[in-house]
């Protein structure tokens, strides 16, 4: 059986040179000039030819038209198809990435705005041989119910399964790794309310793909590997460890997986 690629994206925060709101642009000018390195990891991708991108969230800073336009314009040039998981950026008017609710006054909120450029943010999941992968959104980071029982039923016909999504999962292991990381982390925001491994996948899902914290971490609990993602753009202001990175999985039948990496070039 021949194998298959994917690639995987951590956190992007695009904005995109034509946003109109100039004193953001300036406030978040670490993200606002860091989408060339984006444009050379692009690049990057399409020399490996993968089967499939899968971005983990907050591929723009955040909502708006220009900003979205400008990040499918970047992920449609990698030469493949690709998917996205939501992040609490994608459905924020503000960079402070709290998630707009819609309440009937105002604007749309953007997860309409998504679908009407019709780029799919809801759970879904992609069957890839013998490996099944479940794009699942935790933007808000509370799970609901229906999410629950949508990984209950979609769990167990695949001899691996892989799960993708924005806010790392609720365990006691994960929260130790990321506060040995970085001590002033707020678990509040940077794990899921709600607790998914005990009740629902543990013993279920082969590895767990996250971003939202821009550094990378990796640890293994209770036999379901977890590996944060750091950011696939790199800031030229700010440092982020690990930025500009990408992912590269390589599914081979049964026999697993081969995971590296590839980053954007230096100076581009």
């Amino acid at each position: 059986m021949a194998s298959t690629k994917v690639i995987v994206l951590g956190d992007l925060h695009l904005i995109s040179p034509d946003d109109p709101d100039e004193d953001r642009k300036v406030r978040r000018a670490h993200f606002a000039q860091a989408w060339p390195s984006f444009r050379d990891l692009v690049r990057a991708i399409r020399g490996e030819a993968p089967d499939l991108v899968v971005a983990l969230g907050d591929l723009v800073d955040w909502y708006s038209e220009p900003n979205r336009d400008f990040a499918r314009s970047l992920l449609d040039g990698m030469g493949a198809p690709w998917a996205a998981t939501p992040g609490n950026h994608d459905l924020s008017f503000s960079w402070e990435g709290k998630p707009e609710t819609d309440d009937g006054d105002g604007p749309a909120p953007p997860r309409s705005g998504w679908a009407e450029a019709g780029i799919e943010m809801g759970n879904r999941c992609i069957d890839l041989d013998d490996t099944r992968l479940l794009l699942m959104d935790s933007a808000t980071s509370r799970v609901p119910e229906a999410t629950v029982a949508w990984l209950d039923e979609t769990l167990g016909d695949r001899p691996r399964n892989l799960l993708f999504t924005h806010v790392p999962l609720r365990h006691d292991e994960v929260a130790s790794r990321i506060l040995a990381e970085d001590p002033r982390r707020n678990m509040e925001k940077y794990i899921q309310h709600t607790d998914l491994f005990g009740p629902c996948l543990r013993g279920r899902v082969d590895a767990v793909y996250t971003g939202h914290l821009h550094f990378p971490a990796d640890l293994t609990v209770e036999g379901t590997r977890m590996r944060m993602l750091p950011l696939s753009t790199r800031s030229p202001l700010k440092e982020y460890r690990g930025q500009g990175v990408a992912t590269v999985l390589t599914l081979d039948g049964q026999d697993g997986w081969e995971e590296r990496e590839i980053r954007a070039r230096q100076g581009s």
